[in-house]
């Protein structure tokens, strides 16, 4: 969801005096589509500025939002000069990405799950804390080389290599 702010008497300020209904309309909806689509710094293609209400002549309108100086007009951009008067402070802004972190971490701590906890703040998170990750990265094969094929490694080994021959004779043929 996305606001816009005007202040008390924007619809009074004397910067309106020569400007038709339709361009205040289509200011407005401008400012509107920068703060739905996050151009905090008030720059939108010309195309969607275009689109941004449904006056009959939207180039119309914005020459003379242009005029007035309430929009400025740069190659297929069009700038907003006030548009810090409109949009959420950074504040805001920043605030609302934080609390929908916390609110996740909120939700997991009451179901149990201390895994986004901050250790300050929750017991059973500070002991989660020693415990290895729930899930080991990279865990390999377990061996530190390639393998080879068990004929050739036969052919190629001696007899006191071969692990099946065993050196001990069995208990009964021992002489005393």
């Amino acid at each position: 969801m996305s606001w816009t702010r005007y202040d008390d008497l924007f619809t009074e300020r004397p910067d309106w005096d020569e400007v038709s209904y339709p361009a205040r309309w289509h200011y407005v909806a401008v400012v509107q589509a920068c703060s739905r689509q996050r151009r905090w710094d008030g720059r939108m293609p010309l195309t969607r500025a275009r689109r941004a209400s449904d006056v009959d002549d939207p180039d119309g309108c914005l020459a003379e939002l242009a005029g007035a100086g309430w929009v400025r007009l740069e190659d297929d951009v069009v700038i907003l000069p006030l548009i810090a008067e409109h949009i959420p402070a950074p504040s805001i802004r920043d605030n609302a990405e934080k609390s929908k972190i916390r609110m996740q971490r909120m939700r997991a701590h009451r179901n149990g799950d201390h895994s986004l906890c901050d250790p300050d703040r929750c017991e059973k998170a500070a002991s989660l804390r020693t415990v290895t990750p729930p899930v080991t990265r990279n865990t390999g094969t377990g061996r530190d080389g390639t393998g080879q094929d068990l004929s050739e490694a036969k052919a190629n080994s001696s007899p006191a290599d071969d692990v099946t021959d065993d050196p001990w004779p069995p208990v009964a043929q021992i002489k005393p």
